[in-house]
């Protein structure tokens, strides 16, 4: 009704390709990005708590720790299961909440 045929198309095309279906799995044509400043990394890695804080997925720490216990962050398609060991990020990777929500990391 609102938009044209060709758009719904291509917007149905678009979920099946991101969330499942054939070939499920992709990442979403527009994915925000986030800055990670470089002084929140030592050695090029930062604490999995910290990233999802500083990117907003949730507001405290002991939300991001949770959702590291209940396996619902990735980083580049890979789990992050310890919310305590420092992971490695540089820009262009991906961190994915949920099934979702997504944002391409910066480093800066």
């Amino acid at each position: 009704q609102y938009h044209s045929k060709e758009a719904a198309d291509a917007a149905a095309e678009e979920f099946r390709r991101v969330h499942g279906g054939a070939g499920g799995g992709g990442l979403p044509d527009e994915i925000a990005e986030i800055a990670v400043p470089a002084h929140l990394l030592v050695s090029g890695a930062i604490g999995p708590v910290d990233l999802i804080t500083h990117c907003g997925f949730e507001k405290s720490r002991g939300e991001a720790r949770r959702i590291v216990a209940e396996r619902g962050v990735r980083l580049n398609g890979s789990l992050i299961e310890d919310p305590h060991t420092p992971i490695a990020v540089k820009t262009g990777d991906v961190l994915q909440r949920g099934k979702r929500r997504f944002v391409r990391l910066i480093v800066s």
